[in-house]
């Protein structure tokens, strides 16, 4: 099997995953992890300043890394009925999975570590490595 070819966006639109026409068409070739250091730096800046900043990160696989076709993470944060004490933020990760058995899984995964989400895209993007989803909560879609 071929080494899988990676893409990025930085707009959270709905593509089909499984599409290569439709992964080629809306994102950028991914050659190397460091592509992506401003994107994880806004959304560091995000964090760090309680903005409501989304700042979407995106990575899909061609064909999919271990049955993951999507790998993303966003900004979440969420404030106080009128204040502007924070009630939630963290950085919300989702990764789309595919068994050979025919079903689909979303995994969801909410973090406060910078770090951790670094480590598990730079894993996805340099290793080929998918994430241990033991902590994560699975949706099954299919």
């Amino acid at each position: 099997m071929k080494e899988a070819e990676l893409y990025y966006r930085l707009k959270a639109i709905g593509i089909d995953v499984l599409d290569e026409y439709e992964v080629k068409r809306f994102n950028e070739p991914l050659m190397s992890f460091d592509a992506l250091e401003k994107p994880f730096s806004s959304l560091e800046s995000a964090y760090n300043d309680r903005i409501k900043l989304r700042a979407d990160i995106i990575v899909n696989a061609l064909p999919e890394i271990d049955g993951v076709a999507e790998l993303s993470v966003y900004h979440e944060i969420k404030f106080g009925l009128f204040s502007r004490s924070v009630k939630k933020q963290c950085f919300s990760l989702c990764a789309a999975h595919y068994d050979t058995d025919g079903k689909s899984r979303l995994y969801f995964y909410e973090t406060q570590d910078m770090a951790e989400v670094r480590r598990i895209f730079e894993n996805f993007v340099s290793e080929r490595r998918i994430p241990d989803f033991g902590a994560w909560k699975c949706v099954l879609i299919g």
